[in-house]
């Protein structure tokens, strides 16, 4: 228990107080440390949420097997048979699955990608391949998005790099940066935050040449968010603040955005802050951020993230100390 307490940079008794279930392991930064000291996945300690009276969370999950498979298949090395179904047809699909997982109805979007992926990837091969390129970088986001929102990592970091192909494919500075962001997310989701950092980093400097582009601002700004998440999992908490102050400065100038279903503005900036002084930083800086934002300028799907764990109420309640 003590190497293993070591290897965490925990002490052998909060180990012990931990194990017992005497102290609460509920932040995400210890849960990362103790899982790389048992060379295992934060998930394979929390275990997948799955309550045998939840339908919905069942019937998700009851999807994730062909949602793999369909991530395996639609390489875009290998030529694709043509689809009958026309691109217009699969943008509208597209939009529905994104609607659904914006609106955490995981059921929904889940039912709807193992065919929607193999379609998409097929319309790949046809006369308006460009097109079908730009959903198939969005169609495997999603997926990415949905998997990771499951407690399914590796299958999440499968859809992010199925995004990064589809938008290498592309040639889109934009698709590219947002492919980033994708495997970020799979990346921190599996607890590697350095890995996650150097992505992070590096697509934060491709995109900055680009800011005059429509929604690079945005994509920029989450990539900076997620810079300060992985910075802060690295004990680089300078940096970490660096990065979520740089994020700041750029929603001040975008204002409030949807662009891409990133939602990036000053609320989302401030929610990743809370979100981030929680768990690896100062409670008090949380709560003073929280005291001014009201996440009802976001769908639910964003301002779930302010309610507990982080134990504080939208708009003029006032946090706990």
């Amino acid at each position: 228990m003590r190497y293993a307490a070591s290897r965490a940079g925990i002490s052998h008794a909060t180990w012990s107080r931990i194990e017992r279930g005497r102290q609460a392991a509920d932040n995400r930064f210890t849960l990362a440390d103790i899982a790389a000291a048992l060379d295992c996945a934060p998930a394979e300690l929390t275990g997948l949420a799955v309550p045998a009276g939840d339908r919905d969370v069942v019937a998700a999950h009851a999807h994730v097997h062909a949602i793999r498979q369909a991530l395996v298949d639609i390489d875009l090395s290998e030529p694709p048979a043509p689809t009958p179904v026309a691109v217009p047809e699969l943008t509208r699909t597209v939009a529905l699955a994104d609607t659904l997982r914006q609106a955490c109805d995981y059921a929904g979007a889940a039912r709807l990608l193992p065919v929607l992926l193999r379609d998409v990837h097929a319309g790949t091969a046809g006369p308006d391949r460009a097109t079908a390129l730009r959903l198939l970088c969005d169609v495997t986001f999603i997926a990415s998005s949905v998997l990771r929102n499951l407690g399914r990592p590796a299958d999440a970091w499968l859809g992010a790099e199925r995004c990064r192909d589809a938008a290498a494919a592309a040639g889109d500075v934009v698709l590219t940066g947002y492919a980033a962001y994708a495997r970020v997310c799979a990346a921190t989701g599996c607890g590697s935050y350095q890995r996650g950092l150097t992505l992070a980093e590096r697509a934060v400097d491709d995109l900055r040449p680009h800011t005059g582009r429509p929604a690079v601002a945005e994509v920029l700004g989450s990539l900076l968010l997620i810079c300060a998440l992985a910075g802060r999992g690295c004990g680089r908490p300078d940096d970490s603040r660096a990065w979520s102050a740089e994020a700041a400065d750029l929603a001040a100038r975008t204002g409030e955005t949807s662009t891409m279903g990133l939602y990036f503005g000053p609320t989302n900036v401030s929610i990743w802050q809370i979100g981030i002084e929680v768990d690896g930083g100062d409670p008090g800086r949380a709560a003073a951020i929280a005291r001014a934002t009201n996440p009802a300028a976001l769908p639910g799907r964003r301002s779930v993230s302010c309610w507990p764990p982080n134990g504080w109420r939208p708009s003029t309640c006032t946090p706990p100390p």
